[in-house]
């Protein structure tokens, strides 16, 4: 059970009157827990405290669609839920409720449903090491006569991580 699984289980004995005991686990199934009266509450972490979206697997949604009365119990940082949303109250369209959007990943990296609809995002293609080395030597010789651009700059300019800018403005200034 993690921070938040434990936090939640703390919060449904208070709010339910329950004894942790009565209160069942899934550790690898959809909803996390289930109460004596057959309720399923799926814990869910967003980032950050101003973070609406909620991530699903695909499989998790499909489990929790076919279940009667589940809530999903929306944590950040304190002890209380955020939101606690009744599954059946999230608008299966949009997959929204009130401020809150639920995104659904299939676990296959760069590929997210929504409105029922499959897209793939843009994923990178896999390099090799010689490769990034290579494509690196370029953004530096490309930068080299252009020292009045922070590493920002030259991340927003040739769209890449703040991290690999870094990198590439480092290699710049020490020549």
């Amino acid at each position: 059970m993690n921070e938040t699984e434990a936090k939640a289980l703390e919060w449904i004995c208070r709010e339910y009157k329950v004894n942790a005991g009565d209160v069942q686990y899934r550790h690898n199934e959809s909803p996390d827990f289930i109460l004596p009266s057959g309720v399923g509450l799926e814990v869910k972490k967003t980032q950050h405290p101003t973070c609406h979206t909620i991530l699903f697997g695909l499989r998790q949604w499909q489990s929790l669609e076919k279940q009667k009365d589940v809530f999903v119990l929306v944590f950040y940082d304190s002890d209380e839920p955020d939101a606690v949303i009744p599954f059946n109250e999230i608008d299966p369209k949009t997959r929204k409720w009130g401020a809150y959007h639920m995104v659904i990943t299939n676990g296959v990296p760069g590929v997210i449903e929504r409105n029922d609809w499959l897209r793939l995002s843009k994923t990178l293609p896999h390099y090799t090491l010689e490769d990034k080395a290579k494509r690196n030597k370029e953004l530096v010789e490309m930068t080299e006569n252009r020292l009045d651009l922070s590493w920002r700059q030259i991340g927003k300019e040739f769209g890449i991580s703040g991290a690999r800018a870094w990198v590439i403005y480092k290699r710049c200034k020490g020549k």
